[in-house]
């Protein structure tokens, strides 16, 4: 008796492993296989990852038991595609649109009949149907780069990759951005630029934080409503920022600079070249040198030297160094005073209050 258990009991498990492993290779290898096989096992509607194909349910039993569920997710589809909730995704619009499209041919497959051509929105009414909006006035002129697209929130300069300013941009202009890099400056992006709606064929680079980006969608793709809403506001608000940083008082420039920067860069050299020959010091304390005892004996005597020269230049330093610092702190940065608002201010400021809700929305933080 035991033994027929046994036997059992692996026929059992043998047949789950077998039935596992049909299903991965068909959800790997036949991706339309696997999920029209869910849907008719579970009822439930499927979309196949990648696709813009929705699995139909082809179970008769499951087409009557799950008409309300499909006439539901028609309605949901259908206002979810007309009504564009600020999500920067064409693809999820296309897929939404193909999924109310296959519940439709269900409700038609039960009914017997022809598939609604109206929808139904969320309020039980007619919903409206696309508008064409016609030309695009920001589609770029030539071919877009490929990247996911941004916008500068304020006027910004832009370098090269060894951070060497090449200039600046104002706030509102459009990038698709590339690689990001952790320089000694902070976060950088490697960006292709849209100027006068040509995309720019030499990549620059921005610090991050003068960006707002969007990940998986190109400017191209980006639905135009909620795209310019973002440059509208990003434009208006950097704008604005600009001119009440320009009525705030300017320090003068330190007299001192230039003398102060030249023997600066003459110490700190000298410095360097000091730890150099330190850290050969050190390391023939446990090492043998190539050029063996004579080697040793030179750097030390060189050591020697270097202290007696640092001992000059930090004396010829000092007084330069002091006197920069000195004007420092009798002139330090001025607070920010009250802003005059000016008319373009004012109006400027109306269009951020008016854009900031749905810019919010679409990009929190922004």
């Amino acid at each position: 008796m035991l033994k027929k258990i046994k036997r059992y009991a692996i026929v059992l498990v043998a047949g789950c492993v077998l039935i596992w492993a049909g299903l991965w290779a068909a959800k790997k290898f036949a991706p339309p296989v696997y999920y029209k096989i869910a849907a008719n096992v579970t009822g439930r509607d499927f979309v196949v990852p990648g696709t813009v194909d929705p699995v139909v349910i082809a179970h008769p039993f499951w087409r009557g038991a799950n008409l309300e569920a499909i006439q539901r997710k028609l309605a949901a589809a259908a206002e979810d595609a007309t009504s564009g909730t600020g999500k920067f995704s064409q693809k999820a619009r296309q897929i939404r649109r193909s999924v109310a499209a296959g519940a439709s041919s269900a409700v038609a497959a039960v009914t017997g009949g022809e598939a609604p051509q109206e929808t139904i929105g969320a309020d039980g009414a007619p919903a409206e149907e696309p508008v064409d909006e016609g030309p695009d006035p920001r589609a770029a002129k030539n071919e877009d780069p490929g990247y996911p697209w941004g916008v500068l929130v304020r006027d910004a300069d832009f370098f090269d990759p060894q951070m060497k300013k090449l200039g600046t941009l104002p706030a509102g202009s459009v990038i698709e951005h590339m690689t990001v890099v952790k320089k000694p400056e902070g976060e950088v992006v490697s960006c292709r630029v849209l100027r006068n709606l040509e995309w720019k064929q030499r990549a620059v680079v921005f610090f991050t934080a003068d960006l707002v980006r969007f990940d998986g969608v190109t400017y191209a793709d980006a639905p135009r409503k909620e795209r310019d809403v973002v440059i509208d506001y990003c434009t208006a608000a950097g704008k604005l920022e600009a001119l009440r940083a320009a009525q705030q008082p300017k320090r003068g420039k330190n007299p001192y600079e230039a003398e102060y920067q030249a023997a600066k860069a003459k110490h700190d050299a000298f410095q360097k070249h000091v730890n150099e020959v330190n850290a050969k010091i050190r390391y023939s304390n446990t090492h043998n040198l190539p050029g063996g005892p004579t080697e040793r004996a030179r750097l030390m005597q060189e050591g020697r030297n270097l202290r007696g020269q640092q001992v000059a230049m930090d004396a010829e330093f000092k007084p330069i160094r002091d006197k920069w610092t000195e004007w420092e702190r009798k002139h330090p940065e001025q607070h920010w005073r009250p802003v005059k608002e000016t008319p373009e201010m004012k109006e400027l400021q109306k269009i951020v209050d008016r854009l900031r809700p749905a810019a919010t929305q679409i990009c929190p933080g922004i």
